[in-house]
């Protein structure tokens, strides 16, 4: 393993995350302290996903495009300077508008980092040392989802103690833009420049159709699409309210809590459990396969889940309580994402294109993503922030029974992952 690579993959790996970070969980604590309606945020916000979920329609452009370093480079800046005009529009009256426009290009750059990261390391990395640098990605991904929902979050807190919600926000996004410009600096130093990393020639058509041919050869193609699609709406829907209500007036039926307490005990220890939980669904998917522990590491967040019900019998008051309830949830979350994940590689392994095969199954999971998280605002709205809870688990038990069919229908003995 090179300890060359160790100069610019954690580097690379922290800036593909910073920006889905950023639009993810960000963007609905930077409109609630702003006085945007639950609504509005879960609506704007969720619909700012989907630039991920036209990552395999983008792909072949990019490689007609330029050589995978210089777009991952420029992209990089590009993350830098679109939170600099963020920055800017929160001087415009109308910067709802404005800053959400700028949030999607936002989420559009990040989108392309993706690819042309994901390009400059397998173009890099032998076989080997991909499978090595894997739990280093992984680690430095969630490092920026810590860094964004948890260090900005609380520092923006502490800022409001001295001066207005504007201006704090505007001084930590400033604080991201420069740190997004310094790394693409430093990348353009460290990431190697690769002889086959080219331009190419070959036509969009011949980039499309053989993929596509392999998608359509998929068993059990509609409950496949089906399952990827719907698995995460309720995740995505936590994701979307929880924050909202742990920040919201006591009078709405909130917690009343600061963004300090809120990036400490939501977007710290809930990230810290989430990568335990992930990384814990790992090692018994590896151990056992994913056809035994798909349904049974979903009934498990399905369970976890149920913990928010003590936020409908309004029995928690008390921060230590809140914390571990939240805690066991993003647990749950991640022991399930985990395996979800691998049930996607599951999909692509062994099967010809298997790097866009991979990429159309992301994608459909973060246009789902994006639709759940969409109406999420309207359900909170009419039920209430505590019926919303109990929405919550009776849309758990929908997806375990469809995980119980597609376990039965799609996953085989014969393939293991």
């Amino acid at each position: 393993m090179s300890k060359l690579h160790y100069r610019w993959i954690p580097t690379t790996y922290f800036m593909q995350g910073m920006p889905f970070a950023i639009v993810m969980s960000l963007t609905s604590i930077f409109y609630k302290e702003l006085k945007i309606d639950n609504v509005t945020i879960a609506f704007y916000t969720s619909i700012l996903i989907l630039p991920w979920s036209l990552k395999p329609l983008i792909t072949p452009f990019l490689e007609n495009l330029a050589p995978k370093r210089k777009l991952t480079i420029l992209a990089q800046a590009s993350v830098g300077f679109t939170l600099v005009l963020i920055v800017i529009a929160l001087f415009y009256k109308n910067f709802f508008y404005i800053s959400t426009i700028i949030f999607f290009l936002l989420a559009c750059i990040g989108s392309i980092h993706d690819i042309c990261s994901d390009g400059t390391y397998l173009l890099n990395l032998t076989e080997k040392d991909q499978a090595d640098f894997v739990g280093v990605r992984i680690i430095f991904y969630q490092v920026a989802r810590f860094v964004v929902a948890s260090g900005l979050v609380v520092f923006v807190g502490c800022l409001e103690h001295y001066y207005s919600i504007t201006t704090a926000w505007q001084f930590v996004l400033m604080l991201a833009a420069i740190l997004a410009l310094c790394l693409a600096i430093f990348n353009w130093f460290m990431i190697p420049t690769h002889r086959n990393d080219k331009t190419l020639t070959v036509s969009l058509y011949k980039n499309f159709v053989p993929v596509f041919q392999e998608i359509f050869k998929t068993p059990n193609l509609f409950l496949t699409a089906l399952f990827i699609f719907i698995y995460n709406m309720p995740e995505i829907q936590l994701i979307k309210i929880v924050p909202l209500y742990l920040l919201d007036h006591k009078s709405h039926g909130g917690l009343a809590l600061s963004n300090i307490h809120l990036g400490t005990i939501y977007g710290g220890f809930g990230i810290v459990a989430v990568m335990i939980g992930a990384s814990l669904s790992g090692k018994i998917v590896a151990r056992y396969g994913i056809k035994k522990t798909l349904l049974p590491l979903t009934f498990f967040t399905v369970c976890s889940n149920a913990f928010y019900l003590l936020f409908y019998f309004q029995i928690l008051h008390q921060l230590w309580l809140i914390t571990i309830v939240l805690c066991i949830t993003q647990f749950g979350f991640g022991i399930s994402n985990g395996a979800y994940m691998t049930y996607l590689l599951y999909q692509a392994n062994g099967r010809p294109y298997q790097m866009s095969l991979y990429a159309y199954s992301t994608a459909i999971m973060a246009f789902g993503m994006s639709v759940g998280g969409s109406f999420s605002g309207l359900l909170q709205q009419f039920l209430g922030y505590h019926t919303f809870f109990l929405w919550i688990l009776v849309f758990g038990a929908i997806i375990l029974l469809l995980t119980y069919i597609t376990v039965n229908k799609t996953l085989y003995e014969s393939k293991s992952v």
